[in-house]
């Protein structure tokens, strides 16, 4: 019998794991999806959970992944060619209250997060599984017992259910949902590699795009990474070449490296993969 089975293996299901381990506790990790997601999905990492990350070993491990190429401002501006920067933050020493002493060493896309996250798992003791679903879970007086989708049965002592908001484990809990359901229209992630900041210089990392073509968010999730977060009924916004028209502007070249689909609970899905 496992200790302890985790349902999902993103950021949240691997930094378990971690933190499992450093306590002695062996994890069993299990993923649907065939390996990490290669979108960056959330950026910020508090200066409290700088904290536990530093207190499993993994200070060095998160300051490396963390992305410093770009401001932390926020403009709006028809395309990045076109972004005034008089309305820039005067660039002042990032200050914060004396209450911890982690500060962000940047942002930190979950891509790049959870790539840190997996092997540090993995070299703590855990098991990560892909490939693999949970089914169905039940639980009696001794443990939990755990449908995987390949057919076997796990026994647990706990189960943690990370596996997002189309879990198999919540609803086999009975633990329903309240709220308005689906919120806002369908979006569209574009994400793509280009050399933005060598054409333009340092930019903000988020930048409102207003050109006529698409209009949406752009933000900086890497060196030369970036998502483009447009409605997903744009056609600007639905083509690859509306990331170049609306957020880098015309003539600049681009690489997309794949794009999701997101419906109004903001979970996505594949959307496709353009050839690079």
């Amino acid at each position: 019998m496992s200790d302890v089975v985790i349902a999902g293996g993103g950021s949240v299901g691997l930094a378990a794991a971690v933190f499992l381990a450093h306590h002695g506790v062996h994890a069993h990790v299990v993923e649907r999806r065939a390996g990490l997601s290669e979108h960056p999905r959330a950026l910020g990492l508090s200066p409290r959970t700088l904290e536990f990350f530093r207190e499993a070993g993994l200070g060095a491990e998160l300051d490396a992944v963390a992305v410093r190429s770009t401001e932390m401002w926020k403009a709006d501006a028809r395309t990045v060619a076109e972004i005034d920067r008089a309305n820039a933050p005067r660039r002042t020493p990032f200050t914060q209250p004396e209450i911890s002493p982690e500060k962000p060493a940047g942002h930190y896309p979950q891509d790049r997060l959870d790539a840190a996250l997996l092997p540090a798992a993995r070299e703590r003791g855990a098991t990560v599984e892909f490939g693999v679903a949970v089914t169905a879970v039940s639980q009696d007086t001794d443990g939990v017992s755990v449908e995987l989708s390949d057919g076997r049965v796990l026994r647990t002592r706990y189960l943690i259910g990370a596996d997002g908001v189309k879990t198999a484990v919540r609803p086999a809990l009975g633990i329903g949902t309240t709220g308005p359901g689906e919120v806002g229209e369908p979006v569209l992630n574009i994400l793509f590699e280009a050399d933005l900041t060598g054409v333009y210089g340092a930019l903000p990392t988020m930048v409102e795009i207003g050109h006529p073509d698409v209009r949406g968010m752009l933000l900086s999730v890497g060196e030369r990474r970036w998502v483009l977060h447009t409605g997903a009924g744009d056609p600007g916004g639905t083509h690859p070449d509306g990331a170049r028209r609306g957020g880098a502007g015309a003539g600049h070249r681009r690489e997309v490296v794949a794009r999701d689909a997101a419906d109004g609970r903001g979970v996505p899905g594949r959307a496709g993969v353009p050839g690079r």
